[in-house]
């Protein structure tokens, strides 16, 4: 998707689907845009919201990716990001408070170390 300079802008486990051999379909492409017609409104969910779009500053391929890593994390631990926390309330722990969600103890090195790229503060390291 990215590699055709499109964005999905709403990355999260309910729209990733499992096929009866195993495979994964990205799904619900609504709020989807080619990079060059992105706005700075903040579409997506708030759980997984990148926090340059929680704060309003636009969508780029680093915000699916920040997505990404939220769903990684879901994975992981079996909950929604901040799921001690209102929906809202997550967006701002992400966008205004720089927060990320705690990986559990025993996450092997190599899955924390690509969530934690994902999700990493400066988004072009």
């Amino acid at each position: 998707m990215h590699g055709m300079g499109m964005l999905h802008r709403d990355l999260k486990s309910a729209n990733c689907l499992l096929d009866l051999g195993g495979g994964a379909k990205l799904s619900d492409f609504g709020l989807a845009k080619f990079e060059d017609e992105a706005t700075t409104d903040n579409f997506g969910t708030f759980r997984w919201m990148a926090p340059e779009v929680a704060r309003q500053e636009g969508c780029s391929r680093a915000s699916d990716v920040y997505s990404f890593s939220m769903l990684l994390y879901e994975l992981v631990t079996h909950e929604v990001p901040f799921a001690d926390r209102p929906s809202l309330q997550a967006a701002v722990a992400v966008g205004l408070n720089d927060q990320r969600p705690p990986l559990p103890e025993g996450v092997p090195a190599l899955l924390g170390e690509l969530v934690a790229d994902c999700w990493r503060r400066d988004a072009t390291a």
